[in-house]
Protein backbone atom coordinates (compact mmCIF):
# COMPACT_ATOMS: atom_id res chain seq x y z
CA UNK A 1 0.00 0.00 0.00
CA UNK A 2 1.07 3.73 -0.72
CA UNK A 3 1.91 5.69 2.53
CA UNK A 4 0.83 8.90 2.93
CA UNK A 5 0.95 11.28 5.29
CA UNK A 6 -1.12 11.00 7.76
CA UNK A 7 -1.58 14.81 7.56
CA UNK A 8 -2.13 15.16 4.10
CA UNK A 9 -5.10 12.04 4.21
CA UNK A 10 -6.64 14.31 7.01
CA UNK A 11 -6.53 17.37 4.52
CA UNK A 12 -7.82 15.15 1.80
CA UNK A 13 -10.45 13.74 4.20
CA UNK A 14 -11.87 17.16 4.70
CA UNK A 15 -11.55 18.68 1.30
CA UNK A 16 -13.42 15.61 -0.18
CA UNK A 17 -15.92 14.91 2.86
CA UNK A 18 -18.76 14.05 -0.08
CA UNK A 19 -16.64 10.89 -1.00
CA UNK A 20 -14.23 10.08 2.08
CA UNK A 21 -16.60 8.05 4.27
CA UNK A 22 -16.93 5.54 1.45
CA UNK A 23 -12.64 5.44 0.17
CA UNK A 24 -9.78 5.46 1.68
CA UNK A 25 -7.72 7.88 -0.40
CA UNK A 26 -4.72 5.99 0.23
CA UNK A 27 -5.60 2.48 -0.87
CA UNK A 28 -6.66 4.19 -4.23
CA UNK A 29 -3.88 5.99 -4.55
CA UNK A 30 -2.20 2.71 -4.26
CA UNK A 31 -4.23 0.81 -6.79
CA UNK A 32 -3.15 -0.04 -10.53
CA UNK A 33 -6.39 -0.56 -12.41
CA UNK A 34 -5.13 -2.69 -16.18
CA UNK A 35 -8.72 -2.08 -18.23
CA UNK A 36 -9.42 -4.09 -21.20
CA UNK A 37 -11.75 -1.91 -23.55
CA UNK A 38 -11.85 2.00 -22.90
CA UNK A 39 -14.85 2.83 -25.84
CA UNK A 40 -17.71 2.42 -23.42
CA UNK A 41 -15.62 2.21 -19.98
CA UNK A 42 -14.24 5.74 -20.95
CA UNK A 43 -16.70 7.26 -18.04
CA UNK A 44 -16.00 4.58 -15.51
CA UNK A 45 -12.54 4.78 -15.89
CA UNK A 46 -12.54 8.76 -15.41
CA UNK A 47 -14.69 8.13 -12.35
CA UNK A 48 -12.20 6.25 -10.99
CA UNK A 49 -9.21 9.05 -11.88
CA UNK A 50 -11.29 12.01 -10.37
CA UNK A 51 -11.54 9.57 -7.11
CA UNK A 52 -7.72 9.50 -6.92
CA UNK A 53 -6.67 5.86 -8.89
CA UNK A 54 -3.40 7.35 -10.20
CA UNK A 55 -1.95 4.22 -12.04
CA UNK A 56 -3.74 2.50 -15.63
CA UNK A 57 -3.13 0.43 -18.11
CA UNK A 58 -5.33 0.70 -21.04
CA UNK A 59 -5.68 -1.41 -23.48
CA UNK A 60 -7.82 -1.11 -26.68
CA UNK A 61 -6.72 -1.13 -30.47
CA UNK A 62 -9.30 1.09 -31.79
CA UNK A 63 -9.21 4.62 -32.99
CA UNK A 64 -11.92 7.22 -32.06
CA UNK A 65 -14.71 7.51 -34.99
CA UNK A 66 -17.42 9.95 -35.54
CA UNK A 67 -20.11 7.78 -34.99
CA UNK A 68 -18.23 7.53 -31.59
CA UNK A 69 -19.30 10.25 -30.59
CA UNK A 70 -22.97 9.58 -29.86
CA UNK A 71 -21.95 6.27 -27.75
CA UNK A 72 -18.93 7.21 -26.07
CA UNK A 73 -17.45 9.67 -24.06
CA UNK A 74 -15.11 11.03 -26.89
CA UNK A 75 -14.97 14.76 -28.75
CA UNK A 76 -14.86 16.13 -31.88
CA UNK A 77 -10.94 16.62 -31.07
CA UNK A 78 -10.36 13.03 -30.46
CA UNK A 79 -11.23 11.76 -33.83
CA UNK A 80 -8.67 10.08 -35.63
CA UNK A 81 -6.62 9.27 -32.48
CA UNK A 82 -6.35 5.90 -30.62
CA UNK A 83 -9.16 5.70 -28.08
CA UNK A 84 -6.41 4.93 -25.92
CA UNK A 85 -4.96 8.18 -26.45
CA UNK A 86 -7.59 10.33 -26.30
CA UNK A 87 -9.17 8.82 -23.18
CA UNK A 88 -5.46 9.32 -21.48
CA UNK A 89 -5.45 13.12 -22.57
CA UNK A 90 -8.88 13.44 -21.06
CA UNK A 91 -7.67 11.80 -17.45
CA UNK A 92 -4.88 14.16 -17.71
CA UNK A 93 -7.34 16.55 -17.27
CA UNK A 94 -9.74 15.81 -14.26
CA UNK A 95 -6.52 14.27 -12.25
CA UNK A 96 -7.11 13.77 -8.58
CA UNK A 97 -5.22 16.24 -6.73
CA UNK A 98 -3.42 17.32 -10.30
CA UNK A 99 0.21 18.84 -9.28
CA UNK A 100 0.07 17.85 -5.84
CA UNK A 101 3.62 17.14 -4.57
CA UNK A 102 2.36 15.17 -1.44
CA UNK A 103 0.88 12.23 -3.53
CA UNK A 104 2.28 10.13 -6.45
CA UNK A 105 1.16 11.85 -10.14
CA UNK A 106 -1.17 10.12 -12.30
CA UNK A 107 0.73 7.67 -14.71
CA UNK A 108 -1.35 6.48 -17.81
CA UNK A 109 0.39 3.87 -19.54
CA UNK A 110 -1.11 3.11 -22.95
CA UNK A 111 -1.20 -0.18 -25.29
CA UNK A 112 -2.44 -2.18 -28.25
CA UNK A 113 -4.09 -5.60 -28.86
CA UNK A 114 -4.56 -7.33 -25.67
CA UNK A 115 -4.64 -10.37 -27.74
CA UNK A 116 -0.96 -9.75 -29.16
CA UNK A 117 0.71 -8.68 -25.56
CA UNK A 118 2.44 -11.98 -24.59
CA UNK A 119 2.37 -13.87 -20.81
CA UNK A 120 5.79 -12.89 -20.11
CA UNK A 121 5.07 -9.25 -20.40
CA UNK A 122 1.53 -9.60 -18.60
CA UNK A 123 3.56 -11.41 -15.95
CA UNK A 124 6.34 -8.30 -16.09
CA UNK A 125 3.81 -5.68 -15.74
CA UNK A 126 2.14 -7.37 -12.68
CA UNK A 127 5.64 -8.12 -11.06
CA UNK A 128 6.44 -4.35 -11.54
CA UNK A 129 3.54 -2.99 -10.13
CA UNK A 130 3.27 -4.99 -6.74
CA UNK A 131 7.10 -4.29 -6.29
CA UNK A 132 6.44 -1.13 -5.92
CA UNK A 133 3.67 -2.25 -3.01
CA UNK A 134 0.32 -1.70 -5.64
CA UNK A 135 -3.12 -3.79 -5.65
CA UNK A 136 -3.71 -4.51 -9.24
CA UNK A 137 -7.11 -5.26 -10.43
CA UNK A 138 -8.26 -6.06 -14.10
CA UNK A 139 -11.22 -5.16 -15.76
CA UNK A 140 -12.45 -7.00 -18.86
CA UNK A 141 -14.70 -4.33 -20.83
CA UNK A 142 -14.37 -5.79 -24.33
CA UNK A 143 -17.31 -6.86 -26.51
CA UNK A 144 -14.32 -10.01 -28.14
CA UNK A 145 -15.27 -13.17 -26.75
CA UNK A 146 -11.35 -13.78 -26.93
CA UNK A 147 -10.14 -11.11 -25.39
CA UNK A 148 -12.84 -11.71 -22.01
CA UNK A 149 -11.73 -15.54 -22.37
CA UNK A 150 -8.31 -14.84 -21.28
CA UNK A 151 -9.27 -12.57 -18.65
CA UNK A 152 -10.46 -16.06 -17.23
CA UNK A 153 -6.52 -17.45 -17.37
CA UNK A 154 -4.89 -14.53 -16.50
CA UNK A 155 -6.76 -14.19 -12.77
CA UNK A 156 -5.71 -17.91 -12.42
CA UNK A 157 -2.45 -17.88 -13.65
CA UNK A 158 -1.24 -14.45 -11.72
CA UNK A 159 -3.74 -14.60 -8.56
CA UNK A 160 -5.35 -10.74 -9.34
CA UNK A 161 -9.02 -9.84 -9.45
CA UNK A 162 -10.90 -9.64 -12.51
CA UNK A 163 -14.11 -7.77 -13.10
CA UNK A 164 -16.07 -8.88 -16.35
CA UNK A 165 -18.58 -6.46 -17.92
CA UNK A 166 -20.99 -6.99 -20.91
CA UNK A 167 -23.89 -5.10 -22.78
CA UNK A 168 -27.09 -7.74 -23.42
CA UNK A 169 -28.96 -7.04 -26.77
CA UNK A 170 -30.18 -4.03 -27.39
CA UNK A 171 -28.86 -2.62 -24.24
CA UNK A 172 -31.82 -4.60 -22.16
CA UNK A 173 -30.03 -6.32 -19.62
CA UNK A 174 -26.32 -6.65 -18.77
CA UNK A 175 -24.31 -8.61 -16.52
CA UNK A 176 -21.12 -8.34 -14.69
CA UNK A 177 -18.56 -11.50 -13.28
CA UNK A 178 -15.94 -11.07 -11.08
CA UNK A 179 -13.18 -13.77 -9.94
CA UNK A 180 -10.16 -13.90 -7.23
CA UNK A 181 -7.91 -16.83 -6.66
CA UNK A 182 -5.77 -17.66 -4.01
CA UNK A 183 -8.18 -15.95 -1.40
CA UNK A 184 -9.76 -17.71 1.50
CA UNK A 185 -13.47 -17.90 -0.28
CA UNK A 186 -12.10 -16.72 -3.68
CA UNK A 187 -10.80 -20.17 -4.18
CA UNK A 188 -14.04 -21.52 -4.46
CA UNK A 189 -15.48 -19.25 -6.33
CA UNK A 190 -16.83 -20.82 -10.05
CA UNK A 191 -14.27 -18.85 -12.97
CA UNK A 192 -15.25 -17.02 -15.72
CA UNK A 193 -15.52 -20.05 -18.06
CA UNK A 194 -17.56 -22.50 -15.99
CA UNK A 195 -20.08 -19.46 -15.14
CA UNK A 196 -20.49 -18.78 -19.51
CA UNK A 197 -19.57 -22.24 -20.72
CA UNK A 198 -21.99 -21.53 -23.44
CA UNK A 199 -20.81 -18.69 -24.77
CA UNK A 200 -17.15 -20.49 -25.01
CA UNK A 201 -19.21 -23.28 -27.02
CA UNK A 202 -20.70 -21.31 -29.35
CA UNK A 203 -18.37 -19.12 -30.21
CA UNK A 204 -16.01 -22.20 -30.41
CA UNK A 205 -18.52 -23.59 -32.46
CA UNK A 206 -19.36 -20.79 -34.85
CA UNK A 207 -16.18 -18.30 -34.51
CA UNK A 208 -13.05 -20.03 -33.87
CA UNK A 209 -12.44 -21.55 -37.23
CA UNK A 210 -12.42 -17.87 -38.78
CA UNK A 211 -10.45 -16.55 -35.69
CA UNK A 212 -7.61 -18.80 -35.71
CA UNK A 213 -7.25 -18.00 -39.76
CA UNK A 214 -7.05 -14.32 -39.50
CA UNK A 215 -10.57 -13.01 -40.58
CA UNK A 216 -11.63 -10.53 -38.55
CA UNK A 217 -14.96 -10.46 -36.69
CA UNK A 218 -17.33 -7.78 -37.34
CA UNK A 219 -20.61 -6.29 -36.15
CA UNK A 220 -22.06 -4.33 -33.07
CA UNK A 221 -20.94 -4.69 -29.67
CA UNK A 222 -21.06 -3.58 -26.07
CA UNK A 223 -22.19 -0.05 -26.62
CA UNK A 224 -25.07 -1.19 -29.00
CA UNK A 225 -28.62 0.07 -27.76
CA UNK A 226 -28.31 3.49 -25.66
CA UNK A 227 -25.15 3.85 -23.96
CA UNK A 228 -27.17 4.52 -21.00
CA UNK A 229 -27.20 1.60 -20.80
CA UNK A 230 -22.95 0.95 -20.33
CA UNK A 231 -23.38 3.95 -17.80
CA UNK A 232 -25.99 1.85 -15.46
CA UNK A 233 -23.98 -1.03 -15.57
CA UNK A 234 -20.49 0.65 -15.28
CA UNK A 235 -22.32 2.31 -12.00
CA UNK A 236 -22.78 -1.43 -10.41
CA UNK A 237 -19.16 -2.28 -11.31
CA UNK A 238 -17.19 0.60 -10.12
CA UNK A 239 -19.35 0.00 -6.83
CA UNK A 240 -18.40 -3.50 -6.71
CA UNK A 241 -14.37 -2.48 -7.82
CA UNK A 242 -14.07 -0.29 -4.82
CA UNK A 243 -15.51 -2.87 -2.81
CA UNK A 244 -12.15 -4.88 -3.97
CA UNK A 245 -10.26 -2.61 -3.35
CA UNK A 246 -11.41 -1.85 0.47
CA UNK A 247 -12.09 -5.71 1.30
CA UNK A 248 -9.77 -5.74 4.40
CA UNK A 249 -11.10 -2.27 5.26
CA UNK A 250 -13.84 -3.56 8.68
CA UNK A 251 -16.26 -0.69 8.37
CA UNK A 252 -16.60 0.38 3.70
CA UNK A 253 -19.89 -0.21 3.13
CA UNK A 254 -18.17 -1.28 -0.58
CA UNK A 255 -15.71 -3.65 1.10
CA UNK A 256 -18.32 -5.29 3.31
CA UNK A 257 -20.32 -5.90 0.38
CA UNK A 258 -17.75 -6.89 -1.46
CA UNK A 259 -16.43 -10.01 1.26
CA UNK A 260 -20.43 -10.64 1.59
CA UNK A 261 -20.61 -11.30 -2.07
CA UNK A 262 -17.35 -13.89 -1.49
CA UNK A 263 -18.26 -15.43 1.30
CA UNK A 264 -22.24 -16.15 -0.71
CA UNK A 265 -20.20 -17.16 -3.74
CA UNK A 266 -22.12 -14.73 -5.83
CA UNK A 267 -19.96 -13.15 -8.02
CA UNK A 268 -22.45 -13.35 -11.50
CA UNK A 269 -24.42 -10.48 -11.53
CA UNK A 270 -27.34 -9.86 -14.34
CA UNK A 271 -28.89 -6.66 -14.13
CA UNK A 272 -32.10 -5.55 -16.15
CA UNK A 273 -32.74 -1.97 -17.76
CA UNK A 274 -36.15 -3.33 -19.36
CA UNK A 275 -38.56 -5.25 -18.00
CA UNK A 276 -39.64 -7.05 -21.21
CA UNK A 277 -36.31 -8.17 -21.86
CA UNK A 278 -35.92 -12.09 -22.03
CA UNK A 279 -32.91 -14.15 -23.07
CA UNK A 280 -34.29 -16.06 -25.49
CA UNK A 281 -37.64 -17.18 -24.31
CA UNK A 282 -36.82 -16.93 -20.47
CA UNK A 283 -37.38 -14.26 -18.31
CA UNK A 284 -34.61 -14.84 -16.11
CA UNK A 285 -35.57 -11.91 -13.20
CA UNK A 286 -39.26 -13.45 -13.19
CA UNK A 287 -38.29 -15.14 -10.30
CA UNK A 288 -37.24 -12.37 -8.18
CA UNK A 289 -40.06 -10.07 -7.83
CA UNK A 290 -42.77 -11.72 -9.82
CA UNK A 291 -44.56 -11.38 -13.47
CA UNK A 292 -46.88 -8.39 -12.90
CA UNK A 293 -43.95 -6.55 -11.02
CA UNK A 294 -42.74 -3.62 -13.53
CA UNK A 295 -39.29 -3.21 -12.38
CA UNK A 296 -35.64 -2.76 -12.96
CA UNK A 297 -33.55 -5.76 -11.09
CA UNK A 298 -30.31 -6.51 -10.16
CA UNK A 299 -29.72 -10.16 -8.99
CA UNK A 300 -26.47 -11.78 -7.90
CA UNK A 301 -26.37 -15.36 -8.55
CA UNK A 302 -24.45 -18.23 -7.07
CA UNK A 303 -23.53 -20.42 -9.93
CA UNK A 304 -21.40 -23.42 -9.13
CA UNK A 305 -17.91 -24.14 -9.94
CA UNK A 306 -17.85 -27.20 -13.21
CA UNK A 307 -15.37 -29.84 -11.80
CA UNK A 308 -14.65 -30.56 -16.14
CA UNK A 309 -13.92 -26.61 -16.65
CA UNK A 310 -11.01 -26.55 -19.06
CA UNK A 311 -9.61 -23.55 -17.22
CA UNK A 312 -10.24 -24.09 -13.27
CA UNK A 313 -11.19 -27.48 -12.76
CA UNK A 314 -11.20 -28.67 -9.10
CA UNK A 315 -7.19 -28.47 -8.62
CA UNK A 316 -4.84 -26.97 -6.40
CA UNK A 317 -1.13 -25.03 -6.70
CA UNK A 318 -0.40 -24.41 -10.27
CA UNK A 319 -3.45 -24.50 -12.28
CA UNK A 320 -1.67 -23.88 -15.92
CA UNK A 321 0.48 -26.97 -15.59
CA UNK A 322 -2.10 -29.03 -13.94
CA UNK A 323 -4.71 -28.18 -16.37
CA UNK A 324 -1.85 -28.45 -19.05
CA UNK A 325 -2.89 -25.27 -20.30
CA UNK A 326 0.41 -23.21 -21.20
CA UNK A 327 -1.19 -19.88 -22.78
CA UNK A 328 -3.25 -17.37 -21.02
CA UNK A 329 -5.25 -16.62 -24.28
CA UNK A 330 -7.15 -20.29 -25.11
CA UNK A 331 -7.61 -19.80 -28.69
CA UNK A 332 -3.24 -19.77 -29.39
CA UNK A 333 -3.66 -23.41 -28.24
CA UNK A 334 -5.89 -23.85 -30.78
CA UNK A 335 -4.17 -22.67 -33.58
CA UNK A 336 -0.89 -24.52 -32.67
CA UNK A 337 -3.32 -27.85 -32.66
CA UNK A 338 -4.91 -26.96 -35.92
CA UNK A 339 -1.76 -25.50 -37.46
Amino acid sequence: MHVIDPAVLGELNERYSRVSGNVEFELLLGTTLVVIGTGASGGMIESFVRLGVKRLHLFDLDWVEAKNLAVQNFRHQDIGLPKTQALKRRLEECEFEKDNPAIPALKVITHGDFLAVSDDELSTLISEERREGRQVIFIMASDFHPVQARGSRIALAFDVPVFWVGIYRRGMAGEIVFYENGQENGRKLPCYRCIVAERYAHWDSHHLADHVAGVVKTGAGRSVGLPMAATFIDAILSHLVIGAIHKDVPDNPHGALYRRLLAEKRNFIQTQLDPTYRLGDEDIFAGVSGRDVVTFNTIFQQETPKPDCPDCGRTSGSIARLRGWRATDYTREVEAALF
